[in-house]
């Protein structure tokens, strides 16, 4: 499979954040965030699985989840300060939440022209399709 590459901006210009990762068919890799303030992504899905590492050893979390035709279920962190991500997929589009009922995002993308992916609190994300061989 040919990497795509996922790269944008989460947040305005004062507070948000960069998202620049690479998609190979089975891994997902790269950084979220600025140089001191961001965190390295390494995620891999297989078999309906998704696990991996956001961040370092020290400052990280670990995330955990499922990965079906029509749904991705992750948990973002531990039991007690992490979060839930429940995404229901379209072809085109994608919906859920990030977080829990009263403290949370929704997140929307409805597969906008730009390739924008609207939240709910004015978030945004990017999303850049591969560039074609020729």
């Amino acid at each position: 499979m040919t990497k795509q590459r996922v790269s944008g901006r989460v947040g305005g210009l004062s507070a948000g954040y960069d998202v620049n990762l690479t998609w190979d068919g089975a891994r997902l890799t790269g950084r979220v965030g600025g140089a001191h303030q961001g965190k390295d992504v390494d995620l891999s899905v297989g078999d309906g699985r998704v696990s991996g590492r956001v961040g370092g050893r020290h400052a990280g979390f670990d995330v955990r989840g499922t990965l079906g035709p029509q749904a991705l279920s992750l948990r973002l962190g531990g039991a007690t300060l992490g979060k839930d991500l429940r995404l229901e997929l379209g072809r085109t589009r994608f919906t859920g939440r990030l977080g829990g009922p009263r403290i949370g995002h929704d997140v929307i993308y409805l597969g906008l022209k730009s390739g924008a992916c609207r939240w709910h609190d004015s978030y945004e994300w990017h999303l850049i399709p591969p560039r074609s061989a020729g």
